[in-house]
């Protein structure tokens, strides 16, 4: 996201690049992570209700927000070593 963009530009061991480290988790804890599995959830809830599980669309589907999700977990995980100080 953009404010791994603003903590990469920020000078290592800088006061601002703790602040943004700080944003960054907290963006993480507070939006980030509750709406990736209220998605999952509320996702699955659907295709139950529906009983998609035997479409070809479906598994289609699943595999990209496999991938999505997958690509978000990356993205977390260099955000909290970002936050940490290191740099990619």
């Amino acid at each position: 996201p953009r404010q791994m963009l603003y903590c990469h530009a920020a000078p290592v061991g800088s006061p601002e690049e703790a602040l943004w480290g700080q944003r960054m988790d907290k963006l993480r804890a507070i939006i980030l992570t509750p709406s990736i599995a209220a998605v999952w959830l509320l996702g699955l809830a659907l295709a139950s209700a529906i009983g998609a599980w035997d479409e070809s669309w479906l598994h289609a589907k699943l595999a990209l927000v496999v991938a999505l999700s997958g690509f978000h977990g990356y993205l977390a995980a260099q955000s909290r070593k970002m936050a940490r100080g290191a740099r990619p």
